[in-house]
C-alpha cells in the first residue's frame, strides 16, 4: 500500500483540507496544530476506529459538528483506490478504471469486507505501521513488574491467552469433578452380607416354608370337620373387639345422668318456660329512665342549694332590692317535694329493673340447662343405638364362632388345631425372614451396580482429565513454537535493519524468550533496557517496530508521530538519516513540532500546518 492523498472534512481542527503524500513526508506544525489529528484520520479512514483506544470515533469530529468524513487515496497492487468513511459508520470503496477516467464503486456497506485492499488487521497495523509517542513510555522509563513491553504485547496475544486460560480452567473443573466422584464412591460401602451365603439361606428358607405348608395341609385334611384355627382366631378376635368396644361405651354412658332424671328435668324446665307468660319491660328503657331521674334529682338539689344561699342574703346582688325570706322558703319547699317524688319514682324503676334482670337471667339459665339436657339425651340415645348394633354384631359373631367350632371340643382335634397354629406361627416368622433376606440381597446388588457406575464415571473423568491435560500441553507447545518462530523472524529482521542503522551498528541485538524484553550486548557485557540512554531506546524501539512489521505484516507505510521529541540535534540528524533509509523500503510519514528536525528533510517532502 502507498498513500497518495488524504481529504478530511469536519475532523479535529480541519473544516475541509487535502494533503498529498510522497515516499517520505514530513508534517511540521506547532503543538495543537493538528499533526496527531492527521494521523488519527489516516487510521480512521483505513479501519473506522480511533487510534487512541481511550477515545471514540465521535471524538474525531470537529467541535460543534456531528459528522466528520475522511477520504483516502492509495495504491494497492498497481490499482488506484479511493476509500471514503464518515463518522456515522458509512463506508465506500472505489477503484480507478484502467484508462484513469472514472471511479468504479466496489464497497458501499459496512458489512462488506475491505480485506482484499486493506489486508492487515487493525490491531496488527497499530503495532507494526504506527509509531506513537505514547508507546515510548515503556522504553523511556523503567519497566514496572506488571507492565508489558512491546514484544510481550506482541507474543502474549489475548486470544491465545484466553484459550489457554479456558483450557486450564476446564482441566481444573475436570479434576474437581473426578475428585467429587471419588469422594462419593468412597462413601458408598458394601454391606457385610455374603451374597453366596445369603442365597443359600434363602433356598433353605423356601424349602422349610414349603415343608410347613405341606404339613399344615395334611393336618387340615386329617382333621375332617374340625374348625380352621385361623377362622376361629379371627372370630374370637372379632368377639373380643366387640366386647371391648361395648365396655368402653358403657363406661362413657355411665358418666352421664340417668335418662329418666334428664327427661323429668326437661319437662320441669319446659313447664316453667311455658308458665312465664308475663311481658316484662325492656331493661334498656328502664336503665334510661333511671339516668333521667338521676339528672332531674341532681338539678333540683342544685336549685335548692342556690336558693338556700340566696335566702341568707338581705338584698339582690344585681338590683339591690330587699329579698323576701318567705318567697325563698316556698320555692325551696316546692323543689324538695318534687325531688322526693322523683326519688320515689326512681326507687320504683330500680326495683322493677332488678326484677326484670333477675327474671331474664333465670330464663337464660333455663335455656342453657335445656340445651345441656337435650345434648345429654341425644348422646344417651346415640350410645344406646350403637350398643344395640354392637350387641347384634356380637351375637352374630358368637353364632359364627359356635358354628365354625364344630367338633373342636374333641381333645385330639383340639391338639391338632394347636399344632396347626404353631406351624402357622413358624410359617409367618420364616416368611418374614425370607422377605428381609431378599431385601438385603437386592440392596447388595444395587450397591454393586452403583459402584460399577461410579467406576465407569471415574474412568470417563480420568479420560476427560487426560484429554484436557494433553490439550493444555499441546497448546503450550504450539504457543512456544509460535513464539519461537516469531522471535526468530524478529531477530533476523533486527539484524537486517541494524545494518542500515549506522549509529547502532556496533550493538548485538538479542531477544530472550524467557523475559521477552530486549537485552543489548555491548563491549563484552550485558545491560538491560533501563540502563540505556533515551536516544538508544528510541532507536531500538524504531528497529523493533520495523522488525515486528517484517515478521507479522505491515501496511507498507510507516507513520511516526513526533519521534524526535527530546533528542538533541545530533541524534535528530541520525534519526532523519535512518528514516530516509527506511523510506527506500517503506513509505514514511513523520510528524514533528521541531523546526530544526523538519529542516533536515528536503523541502519537497514537507507539509507545513
Amino acid at each position: 500500500m502507498k498513500i497518495s492523498q488524504l481529504k478530511v472534512e469536519h475532523i479535529g481542527c480541519y473544516s475541509g483540507s487535502s494533503f498529498q503524500f510522497s515516499d517520505l513526508t514530513v508534517i511540521y506544525g506547532e503543538n495543537r496544530a493538528g499533526k496527531s489529528t492527521l494521523i488519527y484520520a489516516l487510521y480512521y479512514a483505513l479501519y473506522g476506529k480511533h487510534l487512541n483506544t481511550t477515545l471514540s470515533v465521535p471524538d474525531l469530529c470537529q467541535k460543534g459538528e456531528k459528522i466528520g468524513a475522511a477520504t483516502l487515496h492509495f495504491s494497492h497492487e498497481q490499482t488506484n483506490c479511493q476509500l471514503w468513511r464518515s463518522t456515522l459508520g458509512t463506508v465506500a470503496l472505489s477503484i480507478l478504471s484502467e484508462d484513469g477516467t472514472q471511479w468504479k464503486s466496489l464497497v458501499q456497506d459496512t458489512s462488506e469486507s475491505l480485506k482484499p485492499f486493506v489486508p492487515i488487521p487493525a490491531d496488527i497495523a497499530s503495532l507494526t505501521s504506527f509509531f506513537r509517542e505514547g508507546e515510548l513510555i515503556y522504553f523511556l522509563k523503567d519497566i514496572p513488574r506488571y507492565n508489558k513491553t512491546l514484544l510481550q504485547q506482541l507474543l502474549e496475544m489475548d486470544d491465545i491467552f484466553i484459550l489457554q486460560s479456558r483450557l486450564k480452567k476446564t482441566t481444573g473443573i475436570a479434576k474437581e469433578k473426578r475428585k467429587d466422584i471419588q469422594v462419593d464412591q468412597s462413601s458408598l460401602k458394601l454391606p457385610s452380607l455374603n451374597p453366596a451365603t445369603a442365597q443359600k439361606e434363602t433356598e433353605e428358607l423356601k424349602t422349610e416354608i414349603g415343608r410347613i405348608d405341606a404339613e399344615i395341609k395334611n393336618l387340615m385334611a386329617a382333621s375332617g370337620g374340625a374348625a380352621d384355627p385361623r377362622l376361629l382366631n379371627m372370630l374370637q378376635r372379632t368377639i373380643d373387639e366387640k366386647k371391648t368396644e361395648i365396655a368402653s361405651i358403657e363406661k362413657a354412658r355411665a358418666e352421664l345422668p340417668e335418662q329418666d332424671i334428664l327427661v323429668r328435668k326437661k319437662e320441669e324446665i319446659e313447664k316453667s318456660i311455658s308458665e312465664s307468660t308475663v311481658v316484662y319491660s325492656n331493661p334498656d328503657e328502664l336503665q334510661r329512665q333511671l339516668g333521667s331521674y338521676d339528672q332531674q334529682i341532681q338539678a333540683l338539689k342544685s336549685d335548692i342549694q342556690r336558693l338556700s344561699d340566696m335566702e341568707k342574703q338581705p338584698s339582690c346582688h344585681a338590683c339591690g332590692q330587699a329579698l323576701s325570706p318567705d318567697h325563698f322558703t316556698r320555692l325551696i319547699s316546692e323543689r324538695r317535694t318534687r325531688c322526693a317524688e322523683i326519688e320515689n319514682n326512681r326507687k320504683r324503676v330500680a326495683s322493677e329493673l332488678l326484677t326484670v334482670q333477675s327474671t331474664l337471667q333465670d330464663q337464660k339459665a333455663s335455656k342453657i340447662a335445656m340445651g345441656t339436657i337435650q345434648r345429654q339425651l341425644a348422646e344417651i340415645q346415640h350410645w344406646n343405638g350403637k350398643v344395640k348394633k354392637l350387641n347384634d354384631q356380637l351375637s352374630e359373631a358368637a353364632g359364627e364362632y359356635e358354628k365354625a367350632k364344630g367338633t373342636a371340643d374333641d381333645m385330639e382335634i383340639e391338639t391338632g388345631s394347636r399344632h396347626i397354629l404353631e406351624l402357622q406361627s413358624q410359617h409367618a416368622e420364616l416368611q418374614k425372614r425370607l422377605i428381609g433376606l431378599n431385601i438385603e440381597i437386592q440392596h447388595v446388588e444395587q450397591r454393586k451396580t452403583d459402584l460399577e457406575k461410579y467406576k465407569e464415571k471415574i474412568r470417563e473423568a480420568d479420560h476427560l482429565v487426560l484429554l484436557c491435560e494433553i490439550a493444555c500441553q499441546a497448546m503450550d507447545r504450539a504457543v512456544a513454537a509460535l513464539n519461537q518462530n516469531l522471535m526468530e523472524k524478529v531477530r533476523e529482521s533486527l539484524q537486517e535493519w541494524a545494518g542500515h542503522f549506522q549509529y547502532l551498528d556496533r550493538f548485538d541485538i538479542e531477544m530472550t524468550p524467557k523475559e521477552l524484553s530486549p537485552i543489548i550486548q555491548a563491549k563484552g557485557f550485558t545491560y538491560k533496557l533501563n540502563q540505556m540512554s533515551k536516544s538508544e531506546r528510541i532507536f531500538l524501539y524504531l528497529m523493533l517496530k520495523l522488525a515486528i512489521g517484517d515478521a507479522m505484516g505491515h501496511l507498507g507505510v510507516f507513520i511516526l508521530d513526533d519521534p524526535a521529541d527530546g533528542l538533541d540535534f545530533k541524534r535528530q540528524q541520525v534519526l532523519a538519516h535512518l528514516l530516509q533509509e527506511v523510506s527506500g523500503r517503506r513509505q514514511v510519514i513523520v510528524s514533528t513540532n521541531d523546526d530544526r528536525f523538519a529542516d533536515i528533510f528536503p523541502t519537497s517532502s514537507r507539509i507545513n500546518l
